[in-house]
């Protein structure tokens, strides 16, 4: 009959058979990581990176850093905006939390009068 096992043993089979897994486990996620990369990651670099550049009709660009950004961060119709994205958050959330909070107390209770 074998000796059962000590308490430091289960946890070392566990972490050998973790790091088998490794391999399978990237894998299984590599199709969703090209995926995720190509449609996800790469726009958005591109993105930032051609907010950095001015460009002109015919396709010739110039490097121009932060100053577009500046422009934008700093403009009045996008501070407005902001404002208004704000006090639309303010005003919508809590209200909606309120009414999904007394709609889940209110099917709690005629639950509790069924049984």
């Amino acid at each position: 009959m074998a000796a059962p096992l000590t308490p430091a043993e289960p946890e070392l089979v566990l972490r050998s058979s973790r790091r088998r897994d490794w391999p399978l486990a990237l894998l299984f996620l590599l199709p969703s990581i090209v995926i995720f990369g190509l449609f996800v990651f790469y726009p958005l670099g591109r993105t930032v990176w051609l907010g950095f550049e001015r460009s002109d009709p015919f396709g010739n660009t110039k490097f121009i850093g932060f100053s577009q950004y500046h422009d934008v961060l700093t403009s009045h119709p996008f501070l407005r905006s902001l404002t208004t994205t704000f006090k639309f958050v303010l005003l919508t959330v809590p209200v909606g939390l309120v009414f999904v909070i007394t709609w889940f107390g209110i099917g709690l209770v005629k639950r509790e009068a069924r049984q």
